[in-house]
Formats: structure tokens, sequence, C-alpha cells
């Protein structure tokens, strides 16, 4: 919430430094609506009315008072025509419908999602110390403390 109202700060600052707003409409579709819409397909039709209207309150802020504040005195449905923009509600909606229509085939079987299973052999010989060559080691003439952490190292490796 901490980055979503510093963003909505930003786009405030954007305004009053006079940019267009077709570059506020873009700042506010690629910064600040990617983080309302996050996972909503998981959890759009778990939400309360409340909560919805907390999430459709920070669009019409966005709408109203930075990217156009001509639409202050607007409704917000004239607010998001104007902007054309959808409601974050039918937003939510279409992404869960997108996601459950793409991924979610009643021909297709979630096996088919599955990653391939491993092979036998490469599952045993996961732990099998010769699979990896021993490095040889010398003790360093100099005892500095980077030579002598690399010798230990080296010699942990040696262990497994």
């Amino acid at each position: 919430m901490k980055n979503l109202l510093s963003s909505l700060y930003f786009l405030k600052q954007l305004t009053r430094a006079e940019v267009p707003h077709s570059q506020l409409r873009h700042f506010y579709l690629t910064v600040i609506r990617p983080v309302l819409e996050y996972a909503s397909p998981v959890w759009h039709h778990l939400i309360t009315k409340k909560q919805s209207d907390q999430i459709e309150a920070i669009q019409k802020r966005a709408i109203r008072i930075d990217i156009y504040p001509c639409a202050h005195d607007m409704t917000y449905t004239s607010a998001i025509f104007l902007a054309d923009l959808p409601t974050m509600s039918d937003c939510r909606d279409q992404l869960a419908r997108k996601l459950f229509k793409s991924t979610i085939q009643p021909t297709s079987s979630l096996h088919n999602l599955l990653p391939p299973p491993r092979e036998h052999l490469s599952i045993t010989r996961l732990r099998v110390p010769s699979k990896f060559p021993r490095i040889p080691i010398s003790e360093p003439k100099n005892t500095n403390h980077s030579s002598h952490m690399l010798s230990r190292t080296i010699r942990l490796h040696n262990c497994f």
C-alpha cells in the first residue's frame, strides 16, 4: 500500500509539472493499475463490496484529481468514460475470465501442465561425490586471509 501511495503522489507531481494527459494515463496504466490488479483472478470473487469500493476509489482519485482535473465535478461513470478506462471491477472480472478460459479448458487435462518426470538415473546420481572432480589444493606460502579462505573452501568442497 505504501508503494501505491508513493506512486499516486508521483502521479500528482507529474500533474503539477504539466505532463500531458496521455502520458499521465500511461503512467497510471503501467505503474499504478498493475498493483491494483495483482493476482486479481485469484481474489476477485472473494472480496467484499467495501474492499471493491476501496480499490475503485483509488482509480477514481487517480482519474479525477491527477490525470483529468477537469473531471473533478463529473460523476465517476463520466470520468472513466473520459479516461477511456473500464471500472476496476470490470477489469478484474475480465482478467479472471481470460485466465480461466485460456488455462483451464474442459477438454484439456491438468496433467499436461505438469513438468515431465525426471530420469531415474539423474535422481540417483545427485549425491554421488565422484561425479564432481576434486580440486587439488596446495597450502599457501603466505597466509593472508583471502588465500586461507580459498583453501578452506576447497577443502570443504572436497568433503562432499
